[in-house]
């Protein structure tokens, strides 16, 4: 046991760290999600930074190459960064936005993680911002019925029930429907009463749809599919938008949203229809 201990404190001291935060480099606006990688024959190491863009990466003593990777930015490499034994180098690694590219990011496929549509383990699919602010809908659900995969039925002006991979009947609760990796539907009931989700379509940055079983990054009951809304954050979508929709049968409909930055790391939005 004397010897395991004593094993273990000297490759503790062999090892340093690499720690600091992912920002953007025109705003200076933390990166939350970024993926920080060890490239070229250093041994495989990579991390995720947290909300407020910082991380640590722990490696042994040597001269590391780092491919940092997020949504919305330019892959960017920083070469020959130097870690010492029992030290921490501090470094901020900013990034150059850069607007979506074919078959754009999606986090939801590997919970947290950021990875194309076309390498994400499981079959996905994404509606943009986009998308959604150039098509008038009475509910966010209208903008998924061209999504391959998924069936809707209708039970109203604005409610409706929404399903993938079969299964589909008006009562159906099986899809697992998440707001900002948060749960959306009601356990007890098994029901997802999309039409009560507070979430306006001012204040959706994307909706990503997973086709396949999501067990193993979600917990059970999620065999049949997950459908994840992603809102907007203040952080990086400051400003006020009012919009006003009527149609047919009396329908009409007013939304708005305001978010506004109390400082740097810190923001505030309210939203409402």
């Amino acid at each position: 046991m004397v010897m395991a201990v004593a094993l273990s404190s000297h490759v503790a001291a062999q090892q340093g760290a690499i720690a600091g935060r992912v920002t953007n480099a025109t705003t200076l606006v933390p990166v939350q999600s970024a993926r920080i990688s060890v490239v070229g024959g250093a041994a495989p190491a990579e991390v995720v930074s947290e909300s407020d863009g910082s991380f640590e990466l722990r490696l042994a003593s040597g001269v590391y190459d780092l491919l940092v990777q997020a949504a919305d930015f330019a892959p960017t490499r920083f070469d020959r960064v130097r870690v010492s034994a029992g030290q921490t180098t501090t470094m901020n690694l900013p990034l150059e936005s850069q607007g979506y590219r074919l078959a754009g990011f999606i986090v939801t496929a590997s919970r947290g993680t950021v990875d194309t549509e076309i390498t994400a383990p499981s079959s996905s699919h994404s509606v943009r911002q986009v998308e959604i602010t150039g098509r008038p809908a009475s509910s966010l659900v209208e903008h998924l019925r061209e999504s391959p995969g998924v069936d809707i039925g209708t039970q109203g002006l604005q409610a409706s029930n929404i399903v993938v991979r079969g299964f589909n009947n008006i009562f159906s609760g099986a899809l697992h429907v998440l707001t900002d990796y948060r749960l959306a539907g009601l356990p007890a009931l098994r029901a997802n009463l999309m039409h009560f989700l507070p979430s306006i379509e001012e204040d959706i940055e994307r909706m990503e749809i997973v086709l396949g079983p999501g067990s193993a990054l979600y917990g059970p009951d999620t065999a049949n599919g997950v459908l994840h809304l992603i809102t907007r954050s203040p952080l990086e979508g400051p400003g006020n938008t009012v919009s006003l929709a009527a149609g047919e049968r009396s329908a009409f409909q007013g939304a708005f949203r305001s978010a506004f930055l109390v400082d740097r790391n810190f923001g505030v939005k309210i939203s409402g229809q």
